[in-house]
């Protein structure tokens, strides 16, 4: 099964994490704790374009979903604070499109330029009266997707009266249970919110798709598009950063390029080749990967330096304070006591 576009693509900027934080502390979390295990430390949201990657914005939505026990409508509230007009030339694409039609190929082939971490595709209902503009969220882990879910359908909610002006879709089908579907209803512009369904959807008749858009300029249009398939070439990842996203965003370690490969969607040593032309390799990054959360967790956490080791993958104690020293010059517990 191919990778989902969001995982090959840089994410963004800065900015979408530093609203993540925002909406951590609003609730009374950390910054510290909101960025554990991302890679990100708070000064980095700082950095005006700082490029962040999927990987590492999802380990910030997991960190504050855990922490906060993920209450209904926290996406929701999430989806609020997404500025859509930090959204760009996507959005200028969908306005300018000629007819709803368009704008939802527009929407199909470039949604991995925002935040939405759904695979969108049309399909026709069986009596072919209806189109579903279905969002898959298949490749999500299960500890996030009512988040993610609640902030993209709140996203989406704002891009309806812009693109079409006040209408009201028929239907909405969602992944959700009937707690985090009232609080969707209240923001969602549908007559119909269906909750517990197999899949998330937006149910509009087959003519609507027909139905021309109030700002359609067909030169406007062209020259977004245009401008929409350069931002995505520009935004693809190598093979280096697609590794170390997954190596630096997860708090379970991936020792082998055997298993990275899998996890990528990649033949091994397909991987093994694109990393040897970027100038790299597996065990290169995998250690330098430990080398900084090792530091971190030192630092940032009182974990005993025994489940640090474990946690980055090393079966013993002995072997993680021999690596540890090699690359600090002391020992795990000098080091702390030193960055106290």
């Amino acid at each position: 099964m191919a990778a989902p576009a969001w995982r090959s693509l840089r994410r963004g900027t800065s900015g979408g994490v530093a609203s993540l934080v925002e909406l951590g502390e609003r609730h009374g979390l950390d910054p510290a704790d909101c960025l554990q295990g991302s890679g990100l430390r708070h000064s980095d949201l700082r950095v005006d374009g700082a490029v962040v990657l999927a990987e590492q914005e999802l380990a910030v939505i997991a960190n504050i979903v855990s922490l906060l026990n993920d209450p209904p409508g926290l996406g929701i509230e999430a989806g609020r604070m997404v500025n859509l007009g930090n959204l760009g030339i996507f959005v200028f694409a969908m306005l300018s499109s000629e007819t709803l039609g368009d704008a939802v190929e527009v929407a199909t082939r470039f949604a991995s330029l925002t935040n939405t971490y759904s695979d969108l595709s049309v399909t026709y209902d069986e009596s072919g009266s209806d189109v579903r503009l279905e969002c898959s969220f298949g490749d999500v882990n299960d500890d996030v997707r009512p988040f993610i879910l609640e902030r993209d359908l709140t996203v989406i909610a704002g891009l309806v009266p812009m693109v079409l002006g006040d209408v009201v879709m028929p239907r909405v089908e969602a992944e959700v249970d009937r707690a985090r579907g009232a609080l969707l209803a209240s923001v969602l512009p549908t007559e119909e919110l269906v909750c517990d369904a197999g899949r998330t959807a937006l149910v509009v008749p087959r003519e609507w798709m027909s139905r021309g858009l109030p700002h359609a300029d067909a030169e406007t249009a062209r020259r977004c598009i245009a401008q929409c398939e350069q931002q995505l070439e520009q935004r693809r990842l190598g093979a280096r950063s697609l590794v170390w996203a997954r190596l630096h965003g997860s708090d379970e370690p991936v020792q082998s390029l055997t298993r990275m490969a899998g996890e990528l969607h990649v033949d091994r040593r397909t991987l093994q080749r694109r990393l040897a032309r970027e100038g790299t390799t597996f065990r290169a990054l995998l250690e330098e990967s430990r080398r900084i959360r090792a530091a971190e967790a030192l630092t940032d956490t009182d974990r005993p330096v025994a489940e640090i080791a474990a946690g980055l993958g090393y079966a013993e104690t002995a072997a993680f304070t021999r690596a540890f020293t090699r690359w600090y010059g002391v020992t795990p517990t000098r080091y702390r006591a030193r960055n106290a």
